[in-house]
């Protein structure tokens, strides 16, 4: 549905309910080129009088495709665990709502694909206050010069997989912050020449993926003589190609 710019955000009510599509567990966007709101948190009743009705109690499961103008409306559903967002730059731009005035219940998300999107470092505001969160892939992000500083807020995130991102120079000082962290992949970030010290923190990294990048950093992790290899000799499991 190319045409379509907007989910409307009178949604007819006929009784006053306390939520909306309390069933709902899957939701997927596709090929919506102009659509550009994604109401999740009140709607219209017949009167067109705003009600607060929450939306999408059950809703765990978001994909969102080729909807490079997508944002929710005010921000995605603490609900949802497993998000995927691709070639949909603006989903990312949309944060948590936190505050005396927010719903105490934390966001639930823990798997989160981003693939193709093109904001800036500093505008993945969707990352921020995900607690809970403990998969990341980024990939094809070609424009991504280094890593969002959100991700230095998600204490639990034990995967981390950078994939494809042909600007990535560098990875910061503040990664051995993620004390949770298991395992550590970057495959085809040809910029990508050193490693950060604070990989020597990550006490919990069980495996470090490194493919496909320049082959100056490959040499530089070279077991025993590398100028890198003491910051990841505590990994128990290397592989480096």
């Amino acid at each position: 549905m190319t045409g379509v710019n907007s989910m409307g955000s009178e949604i007819f009510v006929a009784k006053h309910g306390s939520n909306l599509y309390r069933s709902l567990k899957e939701l997927h966007f596709e090929d919506m080129p102009n659509l550009e709101a994604w109401p999740t948190s009140s709607a219209m009743d017949h009167t067109d009088n705003q009600l607060d009705l929450s939306m999408f109690p059950a809703l765990k499961i978001v994909t969102v495709t080729e909807c490079p103008r997508l944002r929710p409306s005010p921000c995605l559903p603490d609900a949802v665990t497993d998000l995927s967002v691709s070639s949909s730059s603006e989903m990312l731009s949309v944060g948590r709502i936190v505050g005396p005035s927010s719903s105490a219940s934390p966001s639930l998300l823990r798997r989160f694909w981003i693939r193709n999107c093109r904001a800036t470092s500093s505008g993945w505001i969707l990352l921020r206050h995900r607690p809970k969160l403990e998969d990341l892939v980024i990939e094809y992000c070609e424009t991504l010069g280094a890593l969002p500083e959100a991700i230095r807020s998600l204490t639990t995130l034990r995967s981390l997989r950078i994939l494809n991102c042909a600007a990535l120079e560098a990875l910061p000082e503040w990664l051995g912050e993620l004390l949770a962290l298991e395992s550590l992949e970057m495959s085809c970030c040809p910029k990508l020449v050193s490693l950060s010290t604070g990989l020597q923190c990550l006490t919990a990294l069980e495996e470090l993926t490194i493919s496909g990048c320049s082959p100056v950093l490959k040499e530089r992790c070279r077991e025993d003589t590398g100028t890198d290899w003491l910051k990841i000799s505590h990994i128990p499991n290397v592989f480096i190609s």
